[in-house]
């Protein structure tokens, strides 16, 4: 069900004929996005070996576009995501750590297409390249192993936009009905990954960015 209405949005902004003044061919588009998550833990077990866990995530990302045609944006997406997650514990007057830190550096191209539903509304079918670098650190104590690799994948999207003025905007991307295929080379392990939007969060569903459009 869910492909069908991926497929219907497609087909929606494909035969789009009403234009936005923000979507005319010659418009320049610029958006950004900054995603922060984190958690810290601290405990007593068992009695006397107090332990404690942290984990923080940030994920920034720019967006740059040119309307080559009216409705229709072609541009590069430049992101990255920084995630720690440190573990701390404490035995026999000891102190241990370990965790585990990834970077990833990535460069998107896009192509997007819009359908305009008024004045401030429309929808669009975002699709984009990616390919990123990967670093990986894991530590215990004192002892440090890194790690390399890199990923390339597409993905597909639809979404939506509201326009506060005529140069600013709000997006959401409609994650929930995104399709993505990956592949991921790190040190010697080889993966292939499918992702069909599917996910336990609903704030991994819905991604709001700010877009800034110049005629």
């Amino acid at each position: 069900m869910k492909r069908i209405i991926l497929v219907t949005l497609l087909c929606m902004t494909g035969l789009s004929v009403k234009v936005c003044g923000q979507l005319q061919k010659g418009t320049k588009h610029w958006a950004g996005t900054v995603n922060l998550t984190g958690i810290h833990t601290h405990r007593k077990d068992p009695p006397g070996a107090p332990s404690g866990s942290s984990y923080f995530a940030v994920y920034p990302s720019v967006q740059a576009g040119w309307f080559t045609r009216n409705n229709r944006m072609i541009g590069v997406g430049l992101g990255s995501s920084l995630y720690f997650l440190h573990n701390k514990s404490e035995l026999a007057s000891q102190t241990y750590r370990a965790g585990l830190n990834n970077l990833s550096l990535s460069l998107s191209p896009f192509i997007r297409q819009y359908k305009s539903l008024s004045a401030k509304w429309a929808l669009f079918l975002h699709s984009n390249a990616n390919f990123s670098y990967l670093r990986v650190t894991n530590f215990q104590d004192s002892v440090k192993d890194f790690e390399t690799g890199y990923n390339v994948g597409l993905q597909v999207n639809p979404g939506i936009s509201y326009w506060f003025s005529s140069r600013f905007a709000l997006e959401s991307d409609v994650n929930l009905l995104s399709l993505g295929l990956k592949y991921q080379h790190l040190q010697d392990v080889n993966s292939v990954n499918f992702n069909s939007g599917i996910t336990t969060g609903l704030s991994n569903y819905f991604l709001l960015r700010a877009s800034w459009y110049l005629q």
